[in-house]
Order: C-alpha cells, then sequence, then structure tokens
C-alpha cells in the first residue's frame, strides 16, 4: 500500500483489512507484484499475544515433553531447568489453561516411631 493509501484510510499495524489489489505498473512488478487500490477494515477480531509470550508457554511444554518423568512438575524445579524466573513460570501455567492442568498433590506424614 502506498502512503497516500494508507494515510487515507487511517490504516493501523496489527489492524486487519481486505485489499483490492491489481497488478502492479510493469517498470515495479519484479519488486512489487501487485498494488492496492483500496482497503476496508474487516470485522475479525484477533487474540493475539506477542510472539515473546508465547514462547515462555511452548519452552515450558518442550521441557516438559522432553524429562516427562512422572508428569507432575513445580514451578521452581521449571524455571531453574530452562532458566527462568518463577514468577514468569508461575504465570505461563496459570495464563495457559489449554496447555497446562493444574494439580493437587498430598503427602503422607510419617511419625517418628
Amino acid at each position: 500500500m502506498n502512503k497516500r493509501l494508507v494515510d487515507t484510510m487511517g490504516v493501523l499495524a496489527g489492524d486487519i483489512y481486505d485489499a483490492f489489489l491489481l497488478p502492479n505498473y510493469p517498470d515495479k512488478q519484479a519488486a512489487i507484484p501487485w498494488r492496492a487500490m483500496r482497503v476496508e477494515p474487516t470485522d475479525m477480531k484477533l487474540d493475539i499475544k506477542p510472539v515473546v509470550a508465547d514462547s515462555i508457554p511452548n519452552a515450558i511444554a518442550d521441557y516438559m515433553d522432553e524429562v516427562d518423568e512422572d508428569g507432575v512438575w513445580l514451578p521452581i524445579d521449571i524455571a531453574e531447568a530452562i532458566d527462568l524466573d518463577v514468577k514468569q513460570v508461575e504465570e505461563a501455567l496459570a495464563g495457559n489453561p489449554e496447555m497446562f492442568d493444574p494439580v493437587q498433590a498430598y503427602m503422607l506424614r510419617f511419625k517418628d516411631k
């Protein structure tokens, strides 16, 4: 899209548009094969997280998949293994319920004999 079209339509980075394209002028087709004649905003809504935010849950999942000792991990153990802050790991685990299942565990206390 050229600057005039961007300015006229108020195009912003991250917004989604339908573009009406034509083949570009012959002298420019080698570098840019198409040119936008008109754009219209779409009503499509996407919830796109930054790639950096996605990399932490993916790193955790990769670690869990690789190790798979017993299927249950403490956030501190994950943080140490993949060199992250425990808070980052806890937030990634809690913020991605589609990837991670929280579990509650109990241990038997043994009495001194």
